[in-house]
């Protein structure tokens, strides 16, 4: 049987941040059967009222194509908003999409830096690990790490 969700307007960010994590549950199939467009929509509407981690995982089911078109450029869009909301998991994932080049084929190391630098200043462990490897690696600037 098919539900619908018929979301109330008018959010508070704590009932915006409860969607959020109603969304993941349909995202990832732990409580509920797994339904990405279930997931979408929960996003949808938490998004709709700044919940940073709603644009994010709008931006993670674009970028793979879970329910909806597989879309690197509005990924890129929704991590992009997600950084302005100081999201660092979308620094991350916008460091990762630029470090391998998705968007347009040729990876930006200068800009994949740049986010996981932002993220590993909000103390981000996967923002801290990957802006080490720029560091390490001289992705994006001068190595300064030498064995």
């Amino acid at each position: 049987m098919k539900t619908e969700l018929k979301i109330k307007k008018g959010l508070s960010m704590e009932e915006a941040d409860k969607l959020t994590t109603i969304g993941h549950l349909f995202e990832t199939g732990e409580v509920f059967e797994k339904d990405y467009k279930m997931a979408l929509e929960c996003y949808t509407a938490a998004s709709s009222y700044g919940n940073s981690m709603a644009v994010n995982n709008l931006g993670w089911l674009a970028q793979n194509g879970f329910g909806t078109k597989k879309d690197i450029a509005s990924a890129v869009e929704m991590y992009e908003l997600g950084v302005k909301l100081n999201n660092p998991i979308s620094m991350v994932n916008l460091g990762n999409i630029y470090e391998r080049g998705l968007l347009n084929g040729i990876p930006d190391y200068e800009k994949a830096c740049k986010y996981y630098k932002m993220a590993a200043d909000l103390g981000n462990q996967d923002g801290l690990f990957n802006y080490a490897n720029c560091l390490f690696y001289g992705w994006g600037h001068k190595k300064i790490i030498k064995l």
